[in-house]
């Protein structure tokens, strides 16, 4: 019995090192794909967050503040989401939040108020504001059936708009989006 305890506990740890980001802490982009529906249910939401300039953050502070600054980040949007989606980071400085059951309007106000939140964080380098901004595309599968990956194309469609709209911003898809 003892050894089946062992044994299930290395599982369950292995599998949480596999489906978390060693840097952040939230889940990877293996986790967050294996925790969508095939098939999107109808006013399901997707919000796809990328960092505004942060290759000038890791440039102008260094890796070790750019670091801080995803951390930071990650730990703001986590404690700032309904408890009954899912967020993860899919890599680089591009994060990705699920919403089920969150129509357009309720998605936009959230996204709209992480875009708020994120411009007032405080992360300090060596006594220097780091300032951030983040750009977010907004998707949601109003009809149900939609495919989760063409939700994804929606969100990232929506966030290349915020990006081209001038940044720290958030688009709905269809709004101002391809």
């Amino acid at each position: 019995f003892v050894i089946i305890l062992v044994k299930e506990r290395a599982e369950a740890a292995l599998r949480h090192v596999a489906d978390t980001d060693m840097l952040t802490g939230v889940g990877n982009r293996r986790w967050f794909t294996s925790r969508m529906p095939k098939v999107m249910r109808a006013d399901d939401a997707l919000l796809l967050m990328d960092l505004d300039l942060f290759k000038q953050v890791n440039d102008r502070f260094g890796h070790d503040t750019g670091d801080q600054v995803l951390v930071s980040f990650a730990d703001a949007i986590r404690c700032n989401l309904n408890a009954s989606g899912s967020f993860a980071r899919l890599g680089g400085e591009e994060f990705a939040a699920y919403l089920p059951k969150t129509n357009a309007l309720e998605a936009m106000k959230a996204a709209e108020r992480l875009v708020d939140l994120i411009g007032k964080l405080e992360v300090d380098s060596n006594g220097q504001r780091v300032p951030l901004t983040v750009s977010i595309g907004v998707a949601t599968s109003a009809a149900a059936g939609r495919s989760w990956s063409d939700l994804l194309k929606m969100t990232a469609a929506a966030l290349y708009a915020a990006k081209a709209g001038g940044r720290h911003r958030a688009v709905l898809c269809g709004k101002n989006a391809a």
